[in-house]
């Protein structure tokens, strides 16, 4: 499955997300028992390019369609306070507004600016594919958040956000499927120390309900797992007005782990459990103008997984294994002179060779 991309590529899921995040790999051909890491060593096969019962242990799937950092990692890593580019503020500068960014009337919600209280929802849906050839695969994320923050002093917010994930895959390499349902709560703190610095945090944790089926054997091959998930951000930006152009840089640190659970398959088959460990630091912008009620912005980021599961190769074929790329984003976002804002963005990663990811994004508040 997939979508065009929303900037002239082919198209691919996340979340934002935030977006935003194990396995399906082979065509057992051979059936034998396997225990552990069934991707690597003595369990390639060969047919197909494929491993052994690789597809229920396979790093490359588990990080792209099933890790708590694809899920969630767009959201998180754009600050979930009011000083951050998250659902729960809309843009850095609408988050801002509800700081007194500055003595300036940004044009924005200026009858909400007074409201301590504030309650927010999103919405996003993500393209995603891993073109690893012996492990190709496609599918799309959904992501659903609710929020609820308070703000003290007029520059200190703290909140919390539920989330609820769904995640639908075809691994066309072995006709089969993944499907993934979870859940993420996380606190979330953000504090604007001058009229220009913000500082972000967030914390989540969760877990998600995984089922496989590999359909390249007589009665399918099915296994059914968990996701115990945790996950940390921490982002500083800097936003500053210049006639009617508000322009935001960011820098984040997006850290993840994933507690994939011990599993049998259909067959009798033992599937160890395993750990992952995934780190993202991101720095980029963007620009936003200030149109009165209706602020279009656009972005760019730069992103690098200083720390990620690494696919082994399959079936003599040797991954990417891809570290960075960018992140584009367009937006606009609305604020009417009242408590109910909004805004609608779309995003898409670009110069991974091997993972596409094109994601849309929707949110909806009112401040009381």
């Amino acid at each position: 499955m997939g979508m065009r991309s929303f900037f002239g590529r082919a198209a691919r899921l996340p979340a934002a997300a935030l977006g935003l995040v194990l396995v399906v790999c082979s065509s057992f051909a051979v059936a034998q028992p396997v225990t552990g890491s069934v991707c690597t060593g003595s369990n390639a096969t060969g047919s197909q390019g494929n491993a052994a019962g690789c597809s229920f242990d396979s790093a490359g799937l588990q990080s792209t369609f099933l890790s708590g950092s694809t899920t969630y990692g767009s959201v998180f890593s754009g600050g979930m306070g009011g000083g951050g580019s998250g659902p729960s503020g809309g843009t850095s500068s609408l988050g801002s507004s509800r700081f007194a960014f500055s003595t300036q009337d940004t044009g924005k919600a200026a009858a909400g600016m007074g409201s301590k209280w504030n309650a927010w929802a999103s919405f996003s849906h993500s393209e995603l594919a891993y073109q690893y050839q012996p492990l190709n695969s496609s599918g799309h994320v959904d992501l659903t958040l609710l929020g609820i923050d308070y703000t003290f002093a007029n520059n200190v917010v703290a909140g919390v956000a539920v989330g609820w994930d769904q995640t639908r895959v075809g691994t066309s390499f072995n006709g089969g499927n993944l499907r993934a349902n979870g859940y993420m709560v996380a606190p979330y703190l953000s504090w604007r120390f001058t009229p220009a610095w913000a500082l972000d945090a967030t914390l989540g944790f969760g877990r998600s309900n995984i089922d496989q089926a590999d359909n390249s054997v007589p009665g399918s091959l099915t296994g059914s797992y968990n996701d115990r998930r945790f996950l940390g951000s921490l982002s500083l930006a800097y936003s500053k007005i210049i006639s009617k152009w508000i322009l935001t840089g960011r820098g984040s640190y997006l850290g993840s782990q994933d507690r994939f659970s011990q599993f049998g398959l259909s067959n009798g088959t033992t599937v160890a459990g395993n750990t992952s460990h995934n780190g993202q630091l991101r720095l980029g912008g963007q620009a936003m103008y200030n149109g009165g009620a209706v602020l279009p912005y656009v972005g760019a980021y730069y992103f690098n997984n200083v720390q990620q599961a690494t696919q082994a190769g399959v079936g003599g074929t040797n991954p990417a294994n891809d570290r960075d790329g960018f992140q584009l984003q367009a937006g606009i976002q609305f604020a009417p002179r009242g408590q109910i804002y909004g805004g609608l963005m779309i995003a898409s990663d670009v110069g991974h060779r091997e993972i596409r990811n094109d994601m849309i994004l929707g949110n909806i508040g009112i401040r009381f």
